[in-house]
């Protein structure tokens, strides 16, 4: 699964000077489920030569 990060925490995220383990693992804490929105998707997007479908990226 992709790392979602909330948008207040994307600066500390970005700091190179965060190394405190503690601090790091409360800004990758999981986004509540309300947060993410999902559908199913074609095996087609596994595929780089079907990138002229609009409709992989643009889900009905």
């Amino acid at each position: 699964m992709p790392l979602a990060i909330d948008e207040s925490c994307i600066d500390d995220w970005l700091n190179s000077g965060l190394t405190y383990k503690e601090t790091v693992r409360q800004l990758i804490q999981p986004p509540a489920a309300e947060r993410i929105e999902h559908w199913p998707v074609s095996t087609s997007v596994n595929r780089p030569g079907n990138d002229e479908d609009d409709s992989l990226i643009n889900p009905a």
